[in-house]
């Protein structure tokens, strides 16, 4: 006890400019801000890139053959698994683009 921890604090710019290259990256492009604006509803946002581009869903109708496995490999939990899936199947977004 009574030991500090060495952490390094990163000078105010580069936070800023890490910050900035990071949410940059999470913009959507254009047509797949509802698969951002679905992962937002399940606090699941972290994974838009993951999904959008390693398992390259651009339509909602693609998640029809997404199993739990795929969730896995781009190192979603089982918790977020077992939100996220069901999520998509019965939530009233879903069934508004898919009728649409």
């Amino acid at each position: 006890m009574g030991e500090k921890a060495d952490y390094q604090k990163l000078p105010s710019s580069e936070c800023k400019e890490e910050n900035e290259r990071l949410g940059s990256s999470m913009q959507p492009d254009e047509g797949s801000e509802w698969l951002l604006e679905l992962l937002s509803e399940v606090q699941l946002q972290q994974y838009f890139l993951r999904i959008r581009d390693d398992l390259n869903i651009t339509r909602l109708s693609h998640f029809d053959y997404v199993k739990n496995e795929d969730l896995e490999k781009i190192g979603m939990g089982r918790p977020g698994e077992n939100i996220f899936l069901p999520f998509v199947q019965t939530s009233q977004y879903s069934r508004y683009y898919w009728t649409s």
